[in-house]
């Protein structure tokens, strides 16, 4: 038995997965490379006023999104095909918000208030918690959890603070298409619906004998798909960020755009 099978994506021979790969798509992984250098630079030359909530918010999101971009590239060169795209979703999410913090200077305000309705979604779960559980987690009695309720619900009410919709973020990030075309997809995988663990089952000696296939040997195509759309992802960041902070960035990523338009072509 390999270490592969005793110990999955764990094991010490996941390390000749990764450089396979990486040697496999090394054009794609080199402009990965040369998109994190810059993404790295620009997060580290971000600076704000205190109260510019607009700019805290976009620093805050990037971070996120930067992050997220070099998880998805550490589990697709692993060949973890699902828990990349499970990551590329939250980054697509985020890039929604950043977006529609660039775009409208007084949303931020918005984004942040928003979390009153995730409070008080939080407090209504808890109150369905049996009262020993409730306790233990959380020590609150159904009778504080109320009174938070009802004071949370007010503030809200009186501030006429808004949900919004990831849909409703992407058309303010001007991304729309991006939610109708890869947001659905991604968010299939996360969910694990069955259209997204068909990949798992394989025919084997014939039509009645199958085979869960699980490990890190994917399709060229797979991982390709995967690392074009972290690019897509992170050069639509650095031009909402460039926007917002003016670092002056467009020539650089057009070239940039230029090279995997290139790439793309010869692949």
């Amino acid at each position: 038995m390999s270490p592969l099978d005793q110990n999955g994506f764990l094991g010490a021979e996941i390390n000749n997965w990764i450089q396979k790969h990486r040697n496999d798509h090394i054009g794609w992984f080199s402009l990965c490379g040369y998109l994190n250098t810059l993404s790295q630079k620009a997060l580290g030359q971000m600076a704000f006023k205190k109260g510019d909530s607009q700019k805290i918010v976009g620093n805050v999101l990037f971070g996120r999104i930067v992050s997220n971009y070099q998880g998805v590239i550490v589990l697709i060169e692993r060949g973890m095909l699902y828990e990349a795209l499970t990551l590329l979703r939250s980054m697509l999410e985020s890039l929604f918000t950043l977006g529609a913090v660039t775009n409208n200077e007084d949303f931020a305000m918005d984004y942040i208030d928003e979390d009153e309705h995730h409070r008080l979604n939080l407090l209504k779960k808890m109150k369905k918690l049996e009262a020993e559980k409730r306790d233990q987690f959380f020590g609150m009695s159904k009778e504080e959890i109320d009174r938070h309720i009802e004071d949370l619900s007010s503030q809200i009410h009186e501030k006429q603070i808004k949900r919004f919709t990831i849909e409703e973020l992407s058309k303010m990030a001007n991304l729309h298409d991006f939610y109708l075309i890869h947001y659905p997809y991604l968010s299939s995988t996360v969910h694990s619906k069955p259209r997204s663990l068909d990949s798992y089952l394989h025919n084997e000696v014939s039509d009645d004998v199958m085979k869960i296939v699980w490990g890190p040997d994917i399709e060229k195509d797979e991982i390709d798909m995967v690392l074009l759309q972290v690019i897509e992802f992170m050069e639509l960041s650095l031009r909402a960020v460039d926007q917002l902070f003016k670092f002056d960035l467009e020539k650089t990523l057009d070239e940039f755009n230029r090279r995997k338009v290139d790439l793309g072509e010869k692949d």
